[in-house]
């Protein structure tokens, strides 16, 4: 089975196919740096909101 490479954006762990997509998101403002809703426990990642971090909780830490 293959590996496939991520891009994760390091100000709000999301996760790219391209490393051109990441960079396109990473020129846009981070709204979660300036005010974070949820934390995860596991990792300190910040989300916007309880389904991102279920989502994130669910396929990084088998939550």
């Amino acid at each position: 089975m293959d590996a496939q490479v991520v891009f994760r954006c390091d100000a709000c762990s999301r996760e790219f196919e391209t490393l051109e997509a990441r960079r396109a998101h990473e020129a846009e403002p981070h709204l979660i740096a300036v005010r974070p809703g949820f934390t995860c426990a596991a990792c300190g990642a910040p989300f916007r909101t309880p389904s991102e971090l279920a989502a994130h909780a669910r396929a990084l830490h088998s939550l």
